[in-house]
């Protein structure tokens, strides 16, 4: 979310619950920014620097490919605790046995003998021969809740009555991440391939073949890889409504916020608005993911997760979260929600909208992007999560800026944008900082697809296209 998005959605953010950190500021005119020796694409205007056919590299909106034990299995130790989702009752307490649930109440779920395997930290993170838990579980979902669902379950169900304000886990120590340097830094110019004069670009999505931008001002712009030509400009924003950030695309399904917390979905074959949905969309989620059939929308004040069909354009899952949250993204198997607040990450399983597995000891968690692991920005800096067994496998002590900065992995790297530096790009296996590209502009999205890397600076009103760090 830029910095001129917030600007202007402050005097509404102000009367929302949960406060939401937003850094104002103003836009430079491009023009003012011009890099020397670069030419500038105006919008909508042609280059004759025709490229080859795109090759689109995985984006953290999309569903990533299996990594080994992306299941559902729940997992603990020092960072890894089950949540119960749904009840409506009580957070359990250690030790104490559980209530008798109330089966065959009026809508009530029917019971459930499955039991979740929770993971002890003797065991060891990851054993998948150590025996399960058996008894009742502190945090484990009572038999009978929602949180007992059955794999299979449709996902068109009523929202649990979970209080997104109730206690969610016991605290556990903030995960510190490892002071690192840089290898190298260079200057933004030694990397732009080409510069787009976009005014207050903000989110990206790669989708039927083509580069999607979204502005602060709810204009989605359509820009063709191979020519580097901005080819639509599609208003997505009712006049009056107030702006909000929001895009995600895969094939040919794009969504993206229509502002006042609706959200429209775009035919990429013909340029226009083919639904629009109030559901409430929370201000601060970027990146829409869309995924097993649906896209992925954070509603109210971040405690409620919608998934709006593919197929029908209406909202089929509801998911009431324990907590508020701010963005979301896919793996294989689930869907992985950050909440700042509490510090935590939490896994939903798509299919029966229950939370399986919560990571803690990330304060201020606000930042996520999934590929072969889950990269979380927190406020000591950027975690990598295992998907398989939920533990934090490393840290570094650089990150996104809050609700400012933004994170893109792909399977070998991790782009951070930060407001003091254009961008950092970590090694994704070695966690070294490989490289720094120096720059006065401030934060922004960062996307990987057709060959290139992808970067906004609403601040400048640029959108920049630049080589790949190799």
């Amino acid at each position: 979310m830029s910095r001129r998005f917030g600007e202007r959605a402050a005097a509404t953010v102000a009367s929302i619950v949960t406060a939401l950190v937003v850094t104002a500021g103003c836009s430079q005119p491009p023009g003012d920014r011009v890099l020397p020796g670069i030419d500038v694409v105006a919008e909508a205007s042609a280059s004759p620097d025709a490229r080859k056919a795109p090759v689109v590299a995985t984006g953290s909106s999309t569903p990533q490919s299996s990594s080994a034990g992306d299941g559902p299995t729940s997992s603990a130790g020092s960072t890894s605790t089950p949540l119960p989702s749904g009840s409506g009752a009580p957070m359990p307490v250690a030790g104490a046995p559980l209530p008798a649930p109330v089966v065959g109440a009026p809508g009530a779920p029917a019971a459930s003998t499955h039991t979740p395997r929770v993971v002890t930290p003797s065991q060891g993170i990851g054993d998948d021969n150590a025996p399960a838990v058996t008894g009742p579980v502190a945090g484990a979902p009572p038999t009978g809740s929602r949180g007992s669902s059955a794999p299979g379950t449709p996902t068109s169900r009523t929202p649990s009555t979970t209080s997104p304000g109730s206690p969610v886990a016991a605290p556990v120590p903030m995960v510190e991440p490892t002071v690192v340097s840089p290898e190298r830094t260079l200057p933004v110019e030694e990397r732009v391939e080409q510069v787009f004069a976009i005014s207050e670009p903000d989110t990206l999505a790669a989708a039927a073949g083509a580069l999607w931008v979204k502005r602060d001002d709810g204009v989605l712009d359509r820009i063709d890889p191979t020519t580097d030509q901005v080819v639509a400009s599609i208003a997505t924003e009712t006049a009056g409504m107030t702006p909000c950030a929001g895009l995600g695309g895969l094939g040919d399904v794009l969504w993206v916020c229509a502002g006042g917390g609706s959200v429209a979905r775009i035919d990429p074959a013909t340029n226009t608005q083919v639904a629009l949905l109030d559901v409430g969309k929370h201000l601060d989620q970027g990146r829409i993911p869309i995924a097993f059939g649906s896209a992925w929308v954070l509603t109210q004040d971040g405690s409620r997760l919608v998934g709006i069909s593919s197929e029908t354009n209406a909202v089929t899952t509801s998911v009431d979260l324990p907590t508020s949250c701010t963005n979301v993204d896919t793996s294989e198997a689930a869907v992985w929600a950050v909440c700042p607040t509490e510090g935590l990450v939490l896994r939903i399983d798509p299919t029966t909208g229950v939370v399986t597995t919560t990571v803690g000891g990330l304060p201020g968690a606000r930042n996520i992007s999934v590929s072969t692991h889950v990269w979380v920005g927190y406020d000591a800096g950027t975690a990598r999560i295992d998907r398989s067994t939920s533990e934090v496998t490393g840290a570094v002590s650089v990150g996104p800026d809050g609700s400012t900065g933004s994170l893109h992995a792909t399977g070998d790297q991790v782009f951070i944008r930060t407001e003091d530096t254009f961008l950092q790009v970590l090694d994704a296996t070695t966690l070294d900082l490989l490289e720094v590209v120096a720059s006065d502009t401030g934060s922004g999205s960062t996307l990987l697809a057709y060959g290139s890397l992808w970067a906004t600076s609403p601040e400048d009103g640029a959108l920049y296209r630049l080589e790949p760090v190799g």
